[in-house]
């Protein structure tokens, strides 16, 4: 009865699974990870509940990165302050950042006369004679500047502010380039911290598993195929079937 019907209208149903094939290719590009972490908190959870309603009157780190450079014996050094110094310039040209704040971009505030205030720096690249009184003023007012160095004075953060705007494939790329722009720093003195840094990073790692499966799904799918079949065309119209079924169960599920 099943081979009546598929020997009866056998160009029909050909040209319906080549109809299907065509669609399943055009939405292979709407295929994404979803690695957001905020599937993994259960559903009406309290505690998320309240946490999400604070956000949305006090604002969200959500789009925030911190970026932790070391240098030893101290931060306090020529070269290392230069290249920090490009890489926040660099930084700021960038699209999708917003604004990003270091110990270079820290001020500090004096009145010196009512209704005077004076503002300086608290490091200046440009006078490294002035590092060990840059230094002490950074340290007598840790209280404030504490975000932004160690005590040691060996490692210190830069803020970076994302735009909420992003999609997880631009924030990729932008990852991508905040990478780029450490480069100049020796390995392992650079340490990145952020919720869209850590998804991104997740999301290559489940692409990348995911790949590694597939191939090794393949080859064992070939060669019992191969150890059963005996057949060339036997295997390759065995993986073809099954390779377009799993494309169409990926694209319409």
């Amino acid at each position: 009865m099943i081979g009546k019907f598929i020997h009866k209208y056998n160009l029909w149903i050909l040209l319906l699974t080549f109809t299907i094939t065509a669609a399943s290719v055009l939405l292979l590009p709407r295929l994404t990870t979803d690695v957001s972490f905020k599937q993994f908190f259960p559903e009406n959870e309290p505690a998320l509940t309240g946490y999400e309603s604070f956000t949305k009157i006090m604002g969200s780190s959500e789009h925030s990165l911190v970026i932790a450079f070391s240098n030893k014996p101290s931060i306090f050094n020529g070269d290392f302050l230069t290249k920090l110094q490009k890489v926040q310039t660099r930084l700021d040209s960038m699209r999708g950042i917003t604004k990003t704040m270091s110990l270079l971009s820290l001020k500090k505030y004096n009145q010196l006369f009512p209704g005077i205030i004076d503002k300086r720096l608290y490091v200046q690249v440009s006078h490294p004679e002035r590092f060990a009184r840059d230094s002490l003023l950074i340290f007598n007012d840790y209280p404030f500047t504490q975000y932004f160095i160690t005590k040691d004075a060996c490692t210190t953060k830069m803020l970076v502010q994302l735009s909420d705007k992003l999609s997880l494939a631009a924030i990729d790329s932008l990852t991508k380039k905040l990478d780029t722009a450490t480069d100049g720093f020796p390995a392992g003195t650079v340490h990145l911290l952020g919720r869209k840094y850590m998804e991104s990073d997740t999301k290559k790692l489940i692409n990348h598993e995911m790949k590694i499966s597939l191939f090794l799904s393949i080859a064992c799918v070939v060669l019992i195929l191969s150890l059963f079949t005996r057949s060339l065309a036997g295997v390759l119209f065995r993986m073809l079937s099954m390779l377009f079924t799993l494309r169409l169960f990926l694209c319409c599920f």
